[in-house]
């Protein structure tokens, strides 16, 4: 009977492990996938270069100009009188918030029917108040939903939120979301504007293959075999752990497996990161989050070398191993926690003061 209670509490034990090393990627599933929850005007995300500019709407107009046959001028009220669109958008920001709410406003394909842009128009150029510019093909004015709003869940636009008018572009990052419009430019050159003149993608595409949602995958995947390496690698270290008590069939060579597979994901989730942040913004370990992952992937690295076979014949060296891969297990975590905090308004504004996020 002590020897069947005791492969009870070691196989209780082994699916605690599990379901422990589950929860990660539970929640990231749920989170990705459920539906989206309108976001109140106070709460909606914003980030900008400069913050409000400040509007006096009495003297603003909104100017559309460029490779086009009819220049446009409107004031806020005239604006508001053309024929008007209503939808609910995802504002994801490149940095991991987002926000949804319910928009009003002109379609720009409208504007520029209104405009009759010129065959050789290739940009549509949106300027902001506050200094900032971003730019979208004709092609994808047409072919998107792209919207001059001016309201924004029944309300005016919050003067924080781009009030009296912000470009809502479902599909793009939050880049293209250009705040306190007040001039639309057509242009025959490939314009770059703010961040894309300093490398960020000028598609600015979101899509699930390069989004959060993807990269939180595989964090939790490789976390799930982080727990298990970690935890069954006690029991063959000589300190005393209850993980001692796990199933005979959780040995040395279950072990390896699970470790070799860990430190493989967290490799392939380090290349899949480096490739993603170039091409979207043209630059690499630039955040906190992405050195601590660096530093796991060189302190499993070293892990897995003490680990040979012939190192681990002498006791040292099997702690050298566990204590190396026990750090780097913990920086993984704490590159997670700065993945979880990047994705609030809060972690976003504080990172970007320290520069880590």
């Amino acid at each position: 009977m002590g020897k069947v209670s005791d492969q009870r509490k070691g196989i209780q034990l082994f699916l605690g492990l599990i379901l422990i090393a589950s929860i990660p990627l539970i929640s990231v599933m749920i989170i990705a996938y459920r539906p989206e929850k309108i976001t109140s005007n106070e709460n909606f995300f914003t980030n900008t270069i400069k913050g409000d500019p400040g509007v006096d709407i009495a003297n603003y107009s909104l100017i559309i100009n460029g490779e086009i046959e009819n220049q446009l001028n409107y004031s806020y009220d005239e604006f508001k009188a053309l024929p008007n669109t209503t939808f609910i958008a995802t504002l994801q920001c490149v940095e991991g918030p987002s926000s949804t709410a319910e928009f009003t406003g002109v379609l720009v394909s409208d504007l520029l029917d209104l405009a009759i842009i010129n065959a050789t128009a290739h940009d549509v150029i949106f300027y902001g108040l506050d200094g900032y510019s971003s730019s979208l093909t004709i092609e994808e004015v047409y072919n998107s939903t792209i919207l001059l709003a001016y309201e924004m869940n029944g309300d005016p636009l919050p003067p924080e939120t781009g009030y009296p008018l912000r470009i809502v572009a479902p599909g793009h990052l939050g880049y293209k979301w250009v705040q306190w419009v007040y001039e639309i430019k057509v242009t025959t050159e490939d314009y770059h504007g703010y961040w894309e003149s300093r490398g960020w993608a000028d598609d600015a595409q979101y899509d699930i293959v390069s989004g959060w949602e993807m990269h939180a995958i595989l964090f939790s995947i490789a976390f799930f075999f982080g727990v298990l390496a970690q935890s069954t690698g006690l029991k063959f270290t000589a300190r005393e752990s209850r993980m001692k008590e796990l199933p005979k069939f959780v040995n040395s060579q279950f072990h390896l497996v699970v470790s070799i597979t860990y430190v493989l994901s967290i490799i392939g989730i380090l290349v899949y990161w480096s490739v993603v942040t170039y091409s979207r913004r043209g630059n690499l370990f630039y955040t906190l989050h992405g050195w601590t992952a660096l530093l796991s992937v060189l302190f499993h690295i070293i892990g897995g070398i003490l680990g040979r076979q012939r190192s681990m014949n002498r006791k040292k060296n099997r702690e050298k191993h566990f204590n190396f891969h026990l750090v780097g297990f913990l920086l993984f975590c704490f590159t997670i926690f700065l993945g979880i905090l990047r994705t609030t308004n809060y972690g976003v504004s504080f990172g970007s003061y320290f520069n880590f996020s």
